[in-house]
């Protein structure tokens, strides 16, 4: 029994690197599969969001643990606790917002469809965070989450039925609404925490 559960887990994240390097490397042709695929919001969650948080979540304890002074448990435990929540509540939030937004600028497509768009167009800056949290000297890595950006247009830019105007200005919200949510939820736990 534990044989299965071992192969779930290793295709879940081989899965998991795959499904990274295409959106990174190919978005265009990426966005195309996984909008065919049309996963529901639980299975974007479990097999990519939160994946991905947990991978951010653990790299940050482990780099409390071992890169500052002393061993202290408990602050390790806050900031992964922190970036847990602020990446989990970032992505929800962000969810939110772009369900909204894209009927205010005529795109189609359903709950499901604002959840992927946010979920795999976050895949990237989850990357970058779980580097910088391993390797804190490579801060200026996240310089690439610019990137962001063109994988969000790689899918926006498939619409038919909107204007370029439209596609521009909700390619930026939402690249703006991905990275700058989980940063002030972050911000403001740790504020609470150290209050």
């Amino acid at each position: 029994m534990s044989n299965i559960k071992k192969e779930t887990n290793f295709s879940l994240y081989r899965n998991l690197v795959i499904r990274i390097k295409s959106i990174v490397l190919n978005p265009q042709k990426e966005w195309i599969n996984i909008h065919a695929q049309k996963k529901t919001i639980n299975e974007v969650l479990t097999e990519f969001s939160l994946p991905m948080i947990a991978l951010v979540s653990l790299a940050t304890f482990l780099n409390y643990i071992f890169n500052h002074q002393g061993v202290n448990f408990e602050l390790a435990l806050k900031q992964a606790a922190v970036i847990f929540t602020a990446l989990f509540g970032g992505l929800y939030l962000s969810y939110l917002l772009v369900k909204v937004l894209l009927p205010r600028y005529q795109f189609s497509g359903n709950a499901d469809y604002a959840f992927r768009l946010v979920g795999y167009a976050s895949g990237l800056w989850y990357v970058i965070t779980l580097i910088t949290s391993i390797i804190p000297e490579l801060i200026i890595l996240h310089l690439a989450s610019f990137y962001s950006f063109y994988i969000i247009w790689a899918t926006i830019d498939q619409e038919m039925d909107v204007t370029q105007k439209q596609k521009v200005t909700i390619t930026a919200l939402i690249g703006i609404i991905i990275h700058i949510i989980p940063y002030f939820v972050k911000h403001f736990l740790l504020k609470l925490i150290y209050f």
